[in-house]
């Protein structure tokens, strides 16, 4: 049996080409919806952490919105540096998952970025010793709210925090728990795929869309993903119901088309409970005396 038999509707018509993104306008439209959100909801700054292309299109954008607002400065970018790398044994072998200690986001990132976004802010921090995606997140959080009297609750220097989640990410909720606490998510509803070519058309340096592609332990991404994010991002598109099955049987590899597949299967069921978090009562809990 077809292992994408099941994945929509025989009712349903589904493209016969994936979608084909016009750059300059998705990225108008990011920047646009980043400028009417911080303004509906008074933000008084975002803070992105930067590591990959995810955060670096995130920053972008927001650094747009915020620089159309006249308040460049009320972006903050914090990359992450770690005094030692961790090492991983991969999930198959032979390979072994080690990480560079190479900062190329410091080297290569924060200064284009500099450039490009003269008003932003970037700060490094090098407080973790080693890669904790949980401890980043904490100190992302503290950092938002950091220059801040506690005694006073928040005031005008603080900061939202913005998440980099992207679609692919999002079908298969390869996402941290702590992720989800951000006020706004500015790229969930595109793939991987289109998060690179949104970067290329903006001239992001090409080792941040190079490292994109290779595994990462730390980010969790692994052969699938590096080696076929293409396809997986096809493979995505179709379960949602934005690309027929005859297109991916017709320019994919029946065998990296089983690999996608599996790979899909075991990570959204690994991962099912994070769309469903908190857990929630169905009803009141609460029981009042007779």
């Amino acid at each position: 049996m077809s292992v994408i038999a099941a994945a929509q509707p025989l009712a349903q018509a589904l493209p016969d080409t994936p979608r084909q993104l016009d750059a300059e306008k998705t990225f108008a439209a990011l920047v646009d919806w980043i400028e009417q959100k911080a303004k509906a909801e008074r933000a008084p700054g975002f803070i992105i952490g930067l590591s990959g292309t995810d955060s670096i299109l995130t920053f972008l954008a927001c650094s747009a919105a915020f620089t159309r607002m006249g308040k460049p400065d009320r972006v903050l970018g914090l990359n992450f540096e770690h005094a030692a790398k961790n090492e991983f044994a991969g999930k198959g072998e032979p390979y072994l998952c080690v990480k560079s200690p190479d900062n190329w986001v410091a080297r290569d990132i924060l200064p284009w970025l500099e450039s490009r976004c003269p008003g932003a802010l970037l700060e490094i921090d090098a407080t973790i010793e080693r890669s904790d995606d949980n401890k980043r997140w904490g100190h992302l959080f503290s950092r938002a709210v950091g220059a801040n009297d506690p005694r006073h609750g928040l005031g005008s220097r603080h900061y939202f925090p913005v998440g980099t989640r992207n679609a692919t990410e999002q079908a298969l909720g390869t996402y941290s728990q702590l992720s989800k606490s951000v006020s706004l998510l500015p790229i969930v509803s595109l793939y991987k795929t289109e998060v690179l070519a949104l970067c290329e058309y903006l001239g992001v340096p090409k080792i941040a869309i190079e490292k994109s592609r290779e595994i990462d332990c730390d980010c969790g991404r692994f052969e699938v993903q590096a080696n076929h994010m293409h396809e997986l991002d096809l493979y995505i598109m179709h379960r949602h119901g934005l690309l027929s099955r005859a297109y991916l049987q017709q320019n994919i590899p029946q065998d990296v088309l089983m690999s996608v597949a599996e790979f899909y299967a075991e990570e959204t069921a690994l991962n099912n409970y994070r769309p469903r978090t908190p857990y929630l009562p169905e009803g009141s809990l609460a029981i009042c005396r007779d």
